[in-house]
């Protein structure tokens, strides 16, 4: 990569110009708090985000706290700026798939590596259930459950949940049910819609109420099947690099990839088969 890439959903809120302040980061990345969203500044070791600018080169220091100004030409902040006006966009929504026996051959190659202990959280039997049943009750059960359940920017849970509804997306499963694994009426509400209503009803708390900024952000992003970018090698089925993207995730953060994998598998397995 030699230029600047940007996700498209930063792109639109770059379009009005937006002023926030650095969450701090680590591990080549920075995260940046903006009115309606996290951005998250990537250098090239880290994975392209669903909210993410993707830099060529070394990740700016930018100490929790420092305000930032993001425009259509770039982000500033005092002593530095990124320049946008002619960075790649790139779509980090992972396409409407069909069903097939390559997702079941792929859950199986996911459900093969070894086991993790961290990733026995509270919660995760429930998740399974929700899944191969596609109950709102039991997804809405596994949002209040899971989330902000672990350690770290992006909390097990919440990475579970993340991957598990991003899949889904891609599935085209019910909005319904993705919409209540990952709490949210929209992308920026809570939900559980009583049947021929469009009113909340009995919502676990917002994202934002029970987790990091980032994890909640990262959320909203999978709840409309935007993921980082190794899920949609993962997902593609006509992509020959899938073996390549699980040996991404299986290292990414101290347990982040390795929940996507296990979510996912659990999808791609409860998938329909071959007829």
């Amino acid at each position: 990569m030699t230029r600047v890439r940007i996700a498209h959903p930063v792109v639109d809120a770059a379009r009005g110009g937006a002023r926030g302040t650095s969450l701090g980061g680590g591990g080549g990345a920075v995260y940046l708090a903006m009115p309606d969203d996290v951005v998250a500044l990537t250098g090239p070791e880290t994975p392209e985000m669903p909210n993410g600018i993707a830099l060529p080169g070394p990740v700016p220091e930018l100490p929790s706290g420092t305000s930032v100004t993001l425009a259509p030409g770039g982000l500033t902040w005092s002593g530095g700026s990124i320049a946008l006006d002619d960075a790649e966009v790139y779509d980090p929504t992972v396409p409407t798939i069909e069903p097939g026996p390559w997702l079941h051959e792929r859950a199986a190659y996911i459900n093969a590596l070894p086991a993790e202990p961290e990733l026995a959280l509270e919660g995760t039997e429930i998740l399974r259930r929700a899944i191969e049943s596609l109950d709102v009750d039991l997804a809405l059960e596994a949002a209040r459950v899971l989330t902000g359940r672990g350690g770290g920017l992006t909390p097990e849970g919440d990475d579970l949940l993340a991957a598990a509804a991003g899949t889904a997306h891609a599935l085209a499963w019910p909005a319904p049910w993705i919409r209540a694994l990952t709490h949210l009426s929209s992308p920026s509400g809570a939900t559980k819609q009583a049947p021929g209503t469009t009113e909340v009803q009995n919502a676990p708390p917002e994202p934002e109420a029970r987790t990091t900024r980032l994890s909640a952000s990262l959320l909203r992003h999978a709840a409309e099947g935007r993921l980082i970018a190794p899920m949609l090698a993962l997902l593609d089925p006509n992509g020959v690099e899938w073996r390549v993207a699980v040996d991404r995730l299986a290292v990414l953060g101290h347990s982040t990839g390795r929940a996507y994998l296990r979510a996912a598998a659990l999808v791609m397995a409860a998938s329909p088969g071959p007829d």
